[in-house]
């Protein structure tokens, strides 16, 4: 591959010269290559228009949890958020990714308590007191894919079941803030693991103290992860989370969960 000069109009397509636009953001993965990382390819990588593109389909993203969280209930059925998901998101312009998706049958994932991810909504599973309630979301716009969900805590939860999600929120926000936004593949599973409440986590889930029955201890820490995980939107270049988006459905592969310190 040709190396680029300094105004040598940059690879990506902007037109921009290659100093204002890529220059820099070649240098930090050229850095991490040379520290045998895995560096993603250019072609996955945004110019202006394509970031932009995303961040529009983003905004009815996260416009459509908002509106979820204003109607959130128990007593409510997991179909009626899923209705609510269509209309706000077609309401809005997009298209909610995960309906038809490889025969998918609803517009939105619905996670309740231990269940790991990608619930599907029903009329039959009604939110009850004490749930803890994951809502998935994916957004089509202009052939832009979006992705985030949220934690609903519903009316008394217990202490733990609390602590799990703020946990989860605290530190992802620390992986968040790391590095400008770069971060490692792998490095959110050690942030979370190193936390305070990992543990006791583990031991209330496994004893049965914030679901019925209790859950062994490997599907303990899957469960905590795959809530974890789910906190992050998107960090437009370089993911921490399960998978990319941009133009296609999870794009990019499967991203890892756990992982060594690399973000301090």
């Amino acid at each position: 591959m040709k190396k680029l000069m300094r105004n040598d109009p940059c690879w990506c397509g902007s037109k921009k010269p290659y100093c204002e636009c890529h220059m820099d953001f070649d240098k930090k993965i050229e850095m991490y290559r040379k520290k045998f990382h895995k560096v993603p390819p250019r072609s996955i990588i945004k110019n202006e228009e394509q970031l932009q593109g995303m961040r529009e389909s983003s905004k009815i993203n996260i416009a459509v949890l908002d509106y979820v969280a204003e109607n959130i209930k128990v007593g409510m059925t997991t179909q009626e958020i899923d209705e609510m998901v269509y209309e706000k998101t077609t309401a809005m312009g997009g298209i909610p990714a995960p309906l038809n998706y490889e025969g998918f049958p609803k517009s939105v994932c619905t996670s309740i308590n231990n269940e790991v991810c990608h619930g599907i909504p029903s009329s039959n599973i009604v939110l009850a007191d004490g749930d803890i309630v994951n809502v998935d979301c994916s957004t089509i716009l202009n052939g832009y894919f979006s992705d985030s969900s949220r934690m609903f805590c519903l009316g008394n939860v217990a202490p733990v079941g609390t602590q799990l999600v703020v946990c989860g929120a605290l530190q992802t926000e620390e992986g968040n803030v790391t590095r400008n936004n770069i971060a490692l593949q792998g490095s959110l599973g050690y942030l979370l693991r190193k936390a305070s409440c990992h543990d006791q986590l583990i031991l209330h889930l496994t004893e049965g103290k914030l679901f019925r029955g209790g859950i062994a201890a490997v599907e303990a820490h899957k469960y905590i992860m795959a809530l974890v995980v789910k906190f992050i939107l998107d960090l437009a270049i370089v993911k921490i989370v399960r998978h990319g988006i941009v133009d296609v459905q999870k794009c990019h592969g499967i991203l890892a969960h756990a992982g060594s310190n690399e973000l301090t």
